[in-house]
């Protein structure tokens, strides 16, 4: 079998060529998987997927050896130690497949022990937990810390008990040490979006007194008012909670805005 003819001084470039020849195979499987993808057999294309799912598994494969490979070299006491949310993201892949102790340690770099460690240390509490979730279970939503600094901002009086049972006649259920949690957190402020100006719509009338404008709103007197948000402390719109205004406007032009309105 005759050998192939090597171009002359190939030693000194054979790195890059190497990387060359990486990067036209590239270029090459993109022009297949486009034939590919374009073609009109549903098998073909399947198999085209499947193809590049299991390419991409394999790269996936080489990177994590590279990695793998740079962490172990390392000294056990220099290598970085897993944060709390990475020690139970851990966990829940050494449950979900199903690996011992022994397997979990090998795949992460870390002792038996520590696995050991690990499990048994899931639950507990405190400020300093040992596993913790990224993102809190019972993390309550901005709105209801919105709603307990501003009821606190406005009523300063009422305390975190007070604050809690109100919210509880709304059907949101929070703890008193919750209130008191969120009462100590700053304030956070966020900017409002502009608001969106729309243009007024017209009526046209065919001559003047054809169309008549009537509308009825509510006044709340000043000793008493009427407006409270939950029964039984709701009150009715009469008196002596509120007036009942009605406004009459009669066309005395033949095109006004239909958002006028008289006083």
């Amino acid at each position: 079998m005759s050998k192939i003819p090597l171009p002359k001084g190939w030693k000194k470039c054979i790195k890059s060529g190497v990387l060359h020849a990486l990067s036209l195979a590239r270029h090459c499987t993109f022009a297949i998987r486009a034939e590919e993808a374009n073609d009109p057999s549903q098998a073909v294309r399947q198999r085209g997927k499947i193809q590049d799912l299991e390419t991409e598994l394999e790269r996936l494969r080489e990177e994590l050896r590279i990695k793998d490979g740079r962490m172990q070299r390392m000294p056990a006491r220099h290598r970085p130690h897993y944060t709390p949310a990475e020690r139970i993201q851990i966990l829940e892949l050494r449950a979900l497949r199903g690996w011992s102790k022994n397997e979990t340690a090998r795949r992460f770099f870390v002792s038996c022990t520590s696995v050991s460690t690990w499990t048994g240390r899931v639950d507990e509490l405190g400020r300093r937990e040992f596993a913790l979730i990224p993102e809190p279970a019972n993390k309550l939503p901005d709105f209801v810390r919105h709603i307990v600094q501003r009821l606190k901002t406005l009523c300063p009086r009422m305390g975190k008990l007070k604050i809690a049972e109100t919210l509880g006649r709304a059907g949101l259920s929070i703890a008193c040490s919750s209130v008191g949690r969120i009462l100590k957190e700053p304030a956070v402020s966020r900017p409002k979006p502009p608001a969106k100006t729309r243009s007024k719509p017209e009526i046209t009338t065919a001559a003047p007194n054809e169309v008549w404008h009537v509308d009825l709103t509510t006044v709340p007197t000043q000793a008493a008012g009427f407006w409270t948000s939950w029964t039984p402390f709701a009150t009715p719109p009469c008196w002596p909670f509120c007036w009942w205004v009605a406004v009459l406007r009669v066309t005395t032009s033949w095109t006004f805005p239909a958002s006028t309105r008289g006083c």
